[in-house]
């Protein structure tokens, strides 16, 4: 992915700042800010449905972008963290939490690493991802590309499926992208929520599995085997944390089908 547009993320959970680059962007595409404001405010959620921290997210583009437009040159943006409380992470230095990235931090960065929050392994870097993917996002419009997620299911909670989908997916791509809670249908996100809520107050987590659409792509993207498409997007989706799987098209499920009942039409 990183083979025409190079992206660097840096900064840790407690520190100052937490930041990324894009390199490579064409100069004179327009970026609406709003716009990643808002995708902002959608990584936060509901309050009452994750985290407890509560960061305003304020950002700042400080390079590579001038009266409204992409320069060419790198675009910084960075993001303060303000909701910090650093006292427990400095009592239990050494306490290695379990669901998190605190051990093989620590023995990556021979004990140097920032463990207050996570570090550099926090959740709070998706902010980062959010910032340099909702200008991605507004590129891939421009040219009339879409891409959108639901929540397809938590625990024994499923969502229609984007496979059995038959509304206009261009007209539910952007109803999605004005939702905090991306899901299809209002019944079943009502029950996601409340199990949501049920296994916080149990001082618990859950995973979900999500479903990604992308139409008006032209055919013909990626290379033969190791630059695959796919094999990009794994790439790159894996680089986020807490990913445990990705699946294309039926994924996994081909197995119940024939040869020619999935053949692409």
């Amino acid at each position: 992915m990183n083979n025409v547009i190079k992206v660097t993320i840096w900064g840790e959970s407690h520190q100052k700042y937490i930041g990324g680059t894009i390199e490579n962007l064409a100069p004179g595409i327009h970026l609406e800010l709003d716009f990643i404001k808002n995708q902002l405010s959608r990584r936060r959620g509901e309050l009452d449905l994750s985290t407890p921290r509560k960061e305003k997210d304020d950002f700042e583009i400080v390079s590579g972008y001038y009266n409204g437009y992409t320069t060419g040159e790198p675009l910084t943006i960075i993001i303060k963290n303000k909701d910090v409380d650093s006292s427990f992470y400095e009592k239990n230095r050494y306490v290695m939490r379990p669901s998190h990235a605190d051990y093989t931090s620590f023995v990556k960065s021979f004990g140097f690493n920032d463990n207050r929050g996570g570090g550099h392994h926090s959740g709070r870097i998706s902010a980062v991802l959010v910032a340099l993917g909702s200008i991605a996002l507004q590129i891939l419009f421009s040219k009339g590309i879409n891409i959108f997620t639901h929540i397809y299911k938590i625990k024994g909670i499923s969502d229609i499926s984007l496979l059995n989908y038959i509304g206009d997916l261009n007209e539910l791509c952007f109803k999605l992208l004005d939702k905090s809670f991306p899901v299809i249908d209002e019944e079943v996100e009502a029950k996601m929520k409340d199990l949501i809520i049920k296994t916080k107050e149990e001082k618990d987590s859950l995973g979900a599995i999500l479903e990604t659409c992308i139409f008006n792509l032209n055919p013909g993207f990626g290379g033969a085997y190791f630059e695959s498409l796919e094999a990009s997007i794994s790439k790159s989706i894996f680089s986020i944390p807490s990913i445990k799987g990705v699946e294309f098209g039926l994924g996994f499920d081909f197995v119940n089908f024939k040869g020619s009942q999935v053949n692409d039409e």
